[in-house]
């Protein structure tokens, strides 16, 4: 019951943004801390709760990420349930992996808007059909969603499009760099570190990541 209530929201949230953006509306995040595990765990979870024909394995993040960020967190979770959900539709029976990473910031602009040097990267890796340079470099836009082996309206990733603009981060899709066949979608978000909300979190209990990577690996 609540998985089905949280994808009601998302849903509902997915078509405000979607309106509001097709209407010119600036879509403004609602920053707070948040325990950067605890929401990496939850789209995963309601993904591995939903169906049984796609495995999910997430990386262990690097040892140097804090474990609370500043972030709108119901935009990063609904960010990365949308492209989990998107690689299970066209991965067949295989796995999609998830991972997170740090990032020097390239755009001394962008740098600049986001007040940090650095960005977290988040990327969904799938073994689906694949895309073509075409359909890559429109599939952020509205309506645009490309025929692999099922249709879309495209709305998912538009909305996630705007929410990553909103909040000075970047977005894309690349070809597996294995060169398997695939996708690697990912975006990116400003990294700020709460670093007393860690403190405090590490006195009361052990670390979170490895906790949501055992519960994973050990579900997938």
């Amino acid at each position: 019951v609540r998985d089905i209530n949280q994808f009601m929201t998302m849903t509902i949230n997915r078509c405000i943004d979607y309106t509001k953006a097709s209407q010119g509306i600036k879509l403004v995040p609602r920053n707070e801390t948040i325990n950067l595990t605890e929401v990496l765990a939850m789209p995963i979870n309601c993904m591995i709760a939903s169906q049984t024909k796609v495995a999910f394995r997430l990386h262990p993040p690097p040892m140097d990420i804090c474990s609370h960020i500043i972030t709108d967190r119901q935009w990063l979770i609904e960010n990365i349930l949308c492209l989990l959900s998107n690689a299970v539709k066209y991965s067949h029976k295989t796995k999609v992996e998830l991972a997170v990473l740090l990032r020097d910031c390239t755009n001394e602009e962008m740098a600049a808007k986001m007040g940090t040097a650095q960005c977290l990267r988040f990327e969904v890796l799938d073994a689906g059909v694949g895309l073509s340079e075409e359909a890559m470099q429109t599939l952020f836009n509205p309506f645009k969603q490309a025929q692999r082996l099922a249709g879309g309206t495209g709305l998912g990733l538009f909305s996630l499009a705007k929410r990553v603009e909103a909040l000075h981060g970047q977005y894309g899709v690349n070809k597996r760099p294995d060169g398997a066949q695939g996708s690697l979608f990912w975006f990116t978000i400003p990294y700020r570190p709460d670093l007393q909300s860690a403190k405090m979190a590490e006195a009361t209990g052990p670390a979170g990541w490895i906790t949501v990577f055992r519960w994973v690996s050990s579900k997938s």
